[in-house]
């Protein structure tokens, strides 16, 4: 069990991460995120917890891109992308994920949806499929 992970690459680490993040899967969470992040969602009320996730799942796209990966030997960072629609016109979100080693084992330390990177890259590059843009409403409150 430790060896199959231990082979696992940071873009199928990262992908696992992304999927349980989105399904609000905590005990997949926890097994792809660094050991900090997931005691530090061990350590939050479940209900709680379970909001956050669920806050964090409704701002990141469902699927995305692979546009460039950087991987050292206890760092990698992945460029993504994304293509959202809102209304007739669509767009590219750019995104980060840094990943480190623990253990010999790639875990998720950072991934990064906010679209502060340098796009060196053009909309038509992103191989993403285009979904619609879902604007991030708090757990608990219903839009207007």
């Amino acid at each position: 069990e430790r060896l199959a992970e231990a082979q696992e690459d940071p873009e199928t680490v990262y992908r696992k991460f992304h999927d349980a993040t989105i399904a609000g899967n905590f005990t997949e969470l926890r097994k792809w995120g660094t050991s900090d992040s997931a005691n530090e969602l061990a350590a939050m009320p479940a209900k709680e917890r379970q909001e956050m996730i669920a806050l964090v799942a409704s701002m990141i796209p469902k699927s995305y891109a692979v546009t460039a990966k950087d991987v050292g030997v206890d760092k990698a960072t992945l460029r993504l992308c994304a293509r959202v629609s809102e209304q007739d016109k669509v767009e590219t979100l750019p995104g980060t994920a840094e990943l480190v080693k623990e253990n010999g084992a790639w875990k998720v330390l950072s991934a990064d949806w906010s679209g502060n990177q340098p796009s060196g890259r053009s909309a038509q590059e992103c191989l993403s499929p285009v979904e619609p843009l879902r604007r991030a409403t708090p757990p608990g409150m219903r839009m207007p």
